[in-house]
């Protein structure tokens, strides 16, 4: 328990209103939560303070101190931090500027924090008009892109030695292939995982195949039943068939008026804030001396 002991300490004498490995706000106050739990000198720690400092320990170490023991702990280094802060304090601590600096900044910045969420929640949600001029200009960006549903058969290459009897191989199951021949008892004679699912290759939109020999010849082929030539991949050889195409479809707006509204809540809050930001600095009538930037 040691190194349990070291990390609550730390984490006593560093931690804020949030967690600093997972960004986790602290819990609300439950009942009971400002009954002491220890007392001691001066002070005491309330059901309230542990839950605090529980909240801001990482998952796997958090589980350790769920045990009645680790809360004993995690109790005793919140005594700890302050006994410690109170001898800071009594030894003037409080005054040294350096100190009073750092805690001026962060209270600058978890004030600014709480005024830019008050302003984020008092803006209203984006207009209709606004979310279908959003879709008007991104409809390319909100599409449902071209996909290919394909079958392939696969005949891989166990040496460079061998690369052209591989070739012959798949020229061969190619024109068996084109005899007619079903998918799944042509994918059967060749190579991977073809043999098994019946040639089910599966489903690709550009840029999912990742292999660009094998991705020029899928997007060329046009019909549903068409061959592609035998082409060589990272994998060996192929023949890709053609078993659905699905077109570039642009989607309503209505069924995507929940995403646009997403992507545009962003923009209101950066815009609010650059808002804020130019009354701010006209009000403050801010003037830079250029000769002192150099």
């Amino acid at each position: 328990m040691r190194l349990l002991f070291c990390f609550s300490l730390a984490s006593a004498l560093i931690g804020g209103p949030f967690d600093g490995c997972s960004g986790r706000a602290a819990p609300a106050a439950a009942p009971g939560s400002s009954r002491a739990i220890v007392t001691f000198k001066g002070g005491e720690v309330t059901r309230a303070e542990l839950d605090r400092e529980a909240a801001r320990l990482p998952p796997l170490l958090a589980k350790q101190f769920q045990t009645k023991a680790g809360k004993r702990e995690l109790a005793m280094s919140i005594v700890d931090k302050k006994l410690l802060a109170e001898k800071a304090r009594a030894a003037g601590l409080t005054q040294d500027p350096e100190i009073r600096r750092q805690v001026q900044e962060l209270e600058d910045r978890l004030t600014v924090q709480a005024l830019l969420a008050r302003q984020e929640a008092a803006l209203p949600p984006p207009s209709e008009a606004d979310e279908r001029a959003y879709y008007d200009s991104h409809k390319d960006e909100l599409a449902d892109p071209e996909k290919v549903k394909l079958g392939r058969v696969l005949v891989s290459i166990p040496s460079a030695a061998q690369k052209t009897a591989a070739k012959g191989r798949a020229d061969k199951l190619r024109k068996t292939l084109a005899s007619g021949a079903p998918l799944a008892k042509v994918a059967a004679q060749g190579d991977g995982p073809g043999k098994a699912n019946g040639g089910d290759f599966g489903l690709f939109a550009r840029g999912d195949l990742g292999d660009l020999a094998l991705e020029r010849v899928a997007f060329a082929l046009k019909k549903p039943g068409e061959l592609s030539p035998v082409v060589e991949g990272r994998d060996g050889f192929s023949v890709l068939q053609l078993q659905d195409l699905k077109p570039k479809r642009i989607p309503p707006f209505e069924e995507v008026r929940a995403q646009i509204r997403a992507r545009l809540a962003p923009i209101q809050k950066r815009k609010a804030f650059d808002d804020l930001r130019a009354s701010l600095r006209k009000e403050a009538e801010v003037k830079i001396d250029e000769v002192s930037l150099q």
